[in-house]
């Protein structure tokens, strides 16, 4: 069962991406290997079931999602959580 709130911050990162054309199947939640979430192995979504990856360099408190490279364009990357302390200008764009 996942905790309400982080599925609501997980679904507005993911709204973002679904919104610029991409698809919840081509796309991994990327989180620290302490977070609870990793038992899981994906979580269903409103937008589909999203692939949840344990980000081997990411430090508790972060996440984000991540499109799988798929050649010809650019990867999609949107934060869903990162300590305030660590919010600067940008970071949230297609990469």
């Amino acid at each position: 069962m996942t905790n309400q709130l982080a599925l609501q911050m997980i679904e507005s990162a993911l709204k973002q991406l679904i919104r610029i054309g991409r698809s919840a199947d081509q796309l991994l939640l990327i989180v620290s290997a302490e977070s609870a979430i990793t038992k899981l192995g994906s979580i269903q979504t409103s937008f589909g079931e999203l692939r949840i990856a344990v980000g081997e360099y990411v430090p508790k408190g972060y996440s984000y999602i991540l499109e799988i490279p798929t050649g010809g364009r650019p990867r999609a990357f949107r934060w869903v959580s990162r300590p305030k302390q660590a919010l600067k200008k940008g970071g949230d764009e297609v990469a």
